[in-house]
């Protein structure tokens, strides 16, 4: 496997990203079996495979994770091989209580609930309703938020370049332009990041491989 696969630098592999460029290649022509995808995406056979198979799952499961993020290939081994072992209807009876109440829970505490283990910390009762309020607070400079001012400030008049938006925010144009990007990257894609997570250093990463896969102007 070479070192410079496209999703290598992911310390976390993502299920949603994993399966989304491998479809797309395919879809390109760069390669024609799931084989020929290992190097150039830089996982492993079992990962990409796991992935594939995410779709796979009871919709109901999936909805319990807090964030898509969490969804890796290690999650989708678990949660199959419990099905299999228990059996579907006895690992929605476990889960039917956060299902019911909508709640959406860290990946230990699904794994756990799944597995019929009784999670027992707090932050397993899920995320607290004014959560996204708190990460915007603490967030100001995320991609996110600057792309939001910068296109606000274009609505209103205040500026027409990205030149100008960094000179009123006193920040770098260049933070200003990959924002920009990286906020309509991220709106296209099948998986969704909350603001704490959508760091630069992400954002850039996924500019990379779109700018590989050929969708980056």
């Amino acid at each position: 496997m070479t070192r410079n696969g496209l999703l290598r630098t992911f310390k976390r592999r993502n299920c949603f990203i994993i399966s989304a460029c491998y479809e797309d290649g395919l879809a390109k022509g760069k390669w024609t079996t799931q084989k020929g995808a290992l190097d150039a995406l830089g996982v492993s056979k079992a990962e990409l495979s796991l992935a594939l198979k995410l779709h796979a799952l009871p919709p109901g499961i999936i909805d319990l994770f807090e964030s898509p993020t969490e969804l890796t290939p290690y999650s989708v081994r678990v949660i199959r091989d419990v099905i299999a072992r228990d059996g579907l209807q006895t690992v929605v009876q476990r889960i039917g209580q956060q299902l019911g109440a909508g709640r959406k829970l860290p990946a230990r505490a699904v794994l756990a609930a799944i597995k019929g283990r009784v999670s027992g910390p707090r932050r397993a009762l899920g995320r607290p309703r004014n959560a996204e309020n708190k990460v915007l607070k603490t967030t100001p400079d995320s991609p996110r938020n600057i792309s939001s001012r910068y296109h606000g400030g274009v609505s209103r008049g205040e500026w027409t370049s990205y030149s100008a938006c960094a000179r009123a925010l006193d920040i770098p144009r260049k933070n200003v332009r990959d924002a920009v990007y990286i906020k309509a990257l991220c709106d296209s894609l099948p998986v969704r990041f909350s603001d704490a997570q959508l760091t630069f250093a992400v954002g850039r990463k996924l500019l990379a491989l779109d700018k590989e896969f050929g969708r980056q102007a």
